[in-house]
């Protein structure tokens, strides 16, 4: 099909007036222009080198490097049709990768871009066997640098994956998830310093998601097509410039260039497009626009300044992750560890499958045990509980199919759980639980609350040969709590307020203090407030999961509790392991624990478990990469 030469309608010169940036009066309203030595190509991606502007292409020919003077610099043969760059540092001075698709081989094939040198280097070749690339587009996280490519097709279907880690480059991609999506999907375009992630979907609009591995998938409408919203029908192709501007070029019978969140009228086009390309330096900027079998043309832009990446959250790899929850959804949820006094790396991780049972493993993850003793959501233990002639560990979770008690029994020797009953409470929601043990004494007792906000305390008693319980004090926090951990050396209890902060308590049945909010919600601790914990210590610390950021947040758990530091818990790629993300339960201990854990062990609830997807379940994490990880000593 033989296009017209492409027209531009007037357009209001305030369309482009980006960042604040003026034209000057006399100006008049941009033009399309036909890139010099107008290639014919499927692709195309400007590249900022300095204060020029370069420009590699990818077509049925070749993929082509272009310097500033449209001199030709290097090709690399093959068929190529998609085409995404990121910038990489190299020894030799400004880079960028270059990831294509070689749609007669239907390979992934990765370029190494040097410049000034001009030179296009292959770098791999990997095969696509699980699916038809509609589109590709590189994402680089400022959370870890870490350079990830996503692989989307029309279908519903997408993946991500991880490349290199810092300058260091894998020698086999690494899936980090996949992605299920609308159908009709013609395009991507992603933006470090926001984290997003955009989809076109051709004929409904775009969308927004979280573009690192650990986001959720939920998305969000940043525009719509007609006859709903501003869009032409046929969104053919995105791009994100240097500015954060999202441009989207629309095809069908009125195709049209629109910037997205703009009042201006969009730029009239004929033809259909093909792709979109953005690059800008202190200079200039450009929009390329690929047509169907037509020259390539431009769209002068004012210069734009590149945004400062967001201030990153250190991160933490886990150094094991237990087996998956049997059933995908919300399942897993708090966990306890049992520490082995004979042997330390013979330790146990109890945890609770909130929707059947309690799971029992080894430091490796291996699941050892499991009770199947319904719907128990939160966990707990301690140790050299008296049972008639004979001292047991035990252990006490919340169960939520009959607001009850749940005990266990651990054997000392070996770390084997066992069942040993249930107590009735008079809660009508029974939800978070932890256990207190005051230093030197030889009472257990165990905190429970309700999601109404009534916290309960019992004491337990095993003098009669069976596990009983005396209610011994009532208190009410003003909503929904959950997690809690009592620090038996210093007669604290910490517990969470989901929607309001970590409350502080004195855990002795006799006080009549009331509690007090002493670590309040805001940029750090983001609601949900879940889990609890103490790192024990010459200088305490406080754990607490910020599940609105999939983050963990460290106070000291001595007043005035100030913030020691925030961390995430982060791929671990040599291991084949994801990170943690919507944590719910948390628990820790500064024993050693063998030779993977030397400073103790951290245990977290992954709600969203990868690599590949599945079941929830718990990672496990070595506390001393954690203090070194913050520069934190509890010395």
């Amino acid at each position: 099909m033989i296009h017209t030469p492409f027209r531009l309608l007037p357009l209001l010169t305030a369309l482009l007036a980006l960042g604040g940036c003026q034209p000057a009066a006399t100006s008049t309203a941009p033009a399309l222009e036909s890139w010099p030595q107008a290639p014919v190509a499927n692709a195309a991606q400007p590249l900022a080198v300095g204060d020029e502007l370069w420009l590699l292409t990818a077509s049925s020919d070749g993929l082509i490097l272009s310097d500033s003077h449209n001199q030709q610099r290097d090709r690399a043969g093959g068929s190529f049709r998609q085409l995404s760059v990121a910038p990489r540092a190299s020894a030799n001075g400004p880079a960028y990768v270059a990831a294509t698709s070689d749609s007669e081989l239907q390979q992934l094939v990765l370029f190494a871009v040097e410049l000034p040198n001009g030179v296009l280097q292959q770098k791999a070749r990997w095969p696509i066997p699980r699916r038809a690339v509609q589109t590709l587009c590189f994402y680089h996280s400022p959370r870890n640098d870490q350079l990830s490519l996503y692989l989307l097709d029309d279908r519903g279907g997408g993946e991500q994956w991880l490349l290199a880690e810092g300058p260091k480059w894998r020698s086999e991609p690494l899936l980090l998830r996949t992605l299920a999506l609308p159908e009709g999907v013609s395009s991507c375009a992603t933006d470090s310093a926001s984290g997003s992630l955009y989809l076109a979907e051709e004929r409904i609009g775009v969308w927004r998601y979280g573009a690192e591995a650990e986001d959720s998938m939920d998305r969000e409408l940043v525009a719509l097509a007609a006859p709903h919203g501003p869009l032409a029908n046929e969104i053919r192709a995105i791009t994100v410039d240097a500015g954060g501007q999202l441009w989207a070029a629309t095809g069908g019978d009125h195709p049209a260039l629109h910037l997205i969140g703009s009042q201006q009228q969009p730029l009239a086009l004929t033809g259909e497009i093909e792709a979109l390309g953005a690059a800008s330096n202190d200079v200039a900027a450009t929009l390329t626009l690929t047509f169907d079998g037509e020259p390539l043309q431009r769209l002068p832009l004012p210069a734009q300044q590149a945004r400062p990446l967001p201030q990153t959250t250190p991160e933490v790899a886990p150094a094991a992750e237990t087996a998956p929850a049997p059933l995908m959804g919300d399942a897993m949820d708090d966990p306890a560890i049992w520490i082995n006094r004979s042997n330390p790396s013979a330790s146990r991780v109890l945890g609770t499958d909130k929707r059947r049972a309690l799971e029992v493993y080894d430091l490796a993850g291996n699941k050892l045990q499991e009770l199947l003793v319904g719907r128990v959501n939160n966990v707990d233990l301690r140790y050299g509980l008296q049972v008639g002639e004979q001292k047991i560990d035990i252990a006490v979770a919340s169960q939520r199919d009959r607001n009850a008690l749940a005990l266990f029994a651990i054997d000392p020797a070996s770390g084997e759980v066992r069942t040993l009953g249930e107590i009735s409470t008079p809660l009508a929601d029974i939800y978070g639980l932890c256990l207190y043990q005051p230093e030197g004494q030889q009472r257990h007792e165990v905190f429970v609350n309700d999601k109404d906000g009534r916290v309960l305390q019992y004491r337990l008693d095993g003098s009669s040969g069976s596990v009983n319980a005396e209610l011994v004090r009532e208190f009410r926090l003003p909503s929904q709590p959950e997690g809690c951990v009592a620090d038996d050396q210093r007669h604290r209890l910490f517990i969470g307020e989901e929607d309001a902060g970590i409350w502080l308590a004195d855990a002795r049945a006799e006080s009549t203090a009331e509690p007090q909010l002493i670590i309040p919600v805001g940029d750090q601790l983001v609601a949900d407030v879940e889990g609890l914990a103490i790192a024990q210590g010459e200088k305490p610390l406080l754990l607490a999961s910020s599940q609105g950021n999939d983050s963990y947040v460290l106070y000291d758990a001595e007043p005035p509790f100030a913030l020691r530091g925030h961390f995430r818990v982060g791929v671990n790629s040599q291991l084949g392991i994801d990170g943690a993300s919507e944590t719910d339960g948390l628990e820790l201990t500064t024993t050693p624990l063998g030779a993977a854990f030397p400073a103790g062990l951290m245990v977290v609830q992954d709600g969203r478990n990868r690599m590949p997807e599945a079941g929830q379940n718990f990672k496990l994490i070595s506390w001393s990469e954690v203090l070194a990880t913050l520069q934190i000593s509890q010395d």
